[in-house]
């Protein structure tokens, strides 16, 4: 009905024919090898019993004369229905193909229309969006001046806040140094210490040997009062001798004056006399060396013991002295390491802050970078 000049012309306009209305291939399946195949149903075709390879060749023959029947039939029909007539069938087939045609031109009318109104909505969604793109960057410029003006406000405060962290940093490393100094002087008294300490242990080890020496000085005491006792037995053994002595000479001078020896009596009272006087001499001399070397004696340990204990009194004194230079070299070295620990966290403290000012700094910056790219981006 249509020359072959339309066809090509509505192929050109609206593109292929199969990418519009194209049938759907037939699927591919991989083919066997022939060799194989072949020689599988060779094998297996006549490794069948005669019987079945029979049966096998009755069925080919019938499905081929079921074949050669239905064609038959078919062909009378189709000769009945169009009086066998090739041009009838010719122009059936291209009046289908008209229709088929005609009915893709009305509907791809149908998509160009929807297509047109489509363009039309999208048009107008383009100007109002154009619209809206002309408020956001205005709002954008706003919004970026707004913010440049805060991080300038920003970058200020992080400049003074730098150079606060500079000085702080300075006081840091002037405190650094007084910890180091005051490090180093309680390391001096802390070896001070030990020195008053092994002082003091020395000081214990001498008020030991004094109170041996005390203990020894007693056991003379002791001793003395023995002696002190063994003279004044020995006075009392001394008059009993004496007296005895005495006695003697008074009956020897009491029978010479019985006989009437005057003379004799005479000489052995002298004589009584004289022996008694010697002895109690000797007595008295060995009583006074004894007395004198005692006293001397005693005098020596009463002078040791009084240095002794002068000594320890010293010592004690300056063991006190020592305890009390320790307890304030104590305190001393607490007051500095709490110092010390003050200091710290106080540098510690104005680190976190520098550095909590700086990183939002950073983050405000870096929000108005993104808050500038969202905008654009939109």
């Amino acid at each position: 009905m249509f020359p072959d000049s339309f066809y090509e012309s509505f192929n050109a306009a609206s593109g292929p024919w199969s990418e519009l209305y194209g049938r759907p291939h037939m699927r591919s399946f991989p083919e066997p090898s022939n060799n194989q195949m072949w020689d599988i149903l060779v094998k297996r075709f006549w490794s069948q019993s005669p019987v079945t390879i029979a049966g096998a060749g009755v069925l080919a023959v019938a499905s081929i004369l079921l074949f050669l029947l239905g064609f038959t039939v078919v062909a009378i029909l189709i000769k009945f229905r169009y009086h066998g007539h090739p041009a009838l069938m010719a122009m059936d087939r291209q009046k289908a193909k008209i229709k088929q045609l005609l009915k893709s031109v009305n509907q791809r009318q149908k998509t160009i229309d929807e297509h047109e109104e489509t363009i039309k909505k999208h048009d107008k969604m383009i100007k109002e969006h154009e619209i809206i793109t002309d408020k956001l960057r205005e709002e954008r410029n706003a919004l970026k001046k707004h913010y440049e003006t805060e991080l300038d406000h920003f970058n200020k405060f992080a400049d003074e806040w730098t150079n606060k962290h500079n000085e702080r940093e300075e006081h840091r490393r002037r405190d650094q140094n007084m910890i180091e100094e005051h490090r180093k002087t309680i390391e001096e008294h802390e070896n001070t210490i030990n020195k008053l300490r092994k002082e003091r242990d020395a000081l214990e080890e001498d008020k030991k040997a004094i109170e041996e020496r005390q203990n020894t000085i007693n056991e003379h005491r002791s001793i003395i009062d023995e002696l002190r006792t063994e003279r004044k037995q020995l006075e009392d053994i001394k008059e009993a001798h004496y007296v005895k002595e005495l006695g003697l000479f008074l009956s020897k001078v009491e029978k010479e004056q019985a006989i009437g020896r005057e003379i004799e009596a005479a000489n052995l009272a002298e004589k009584a006399h004289e022996r008694i006087a010697t002895f109690e001499r000797m007595w008295t001399d060995r009583l006074r060396y004894l007395e004198i070397k005692f006293a001397q004696k005693i005098q020596d340990l009463q002078a040791q013991v009084d240095e002794n204990k002068a000594q320890i009194d010293e010592k004690e004194a300056q063991f006190d002295e020592d305890e009390a230079q320790i307890d304030e070299d104590e305190a001393q070295i607490d007051e500095d390491e709490a110092q010390i620990d003050e200091d710290e966290a106080s540098v510690t403290t104005s680190s976190s802050e520098t550095e909590w000012v700086l990183t939002a700094a950073s983050m405000v910056g870096d929000a108005v970078e993104g808050r500038t790219s969202n905008v654009e981006d939109e």
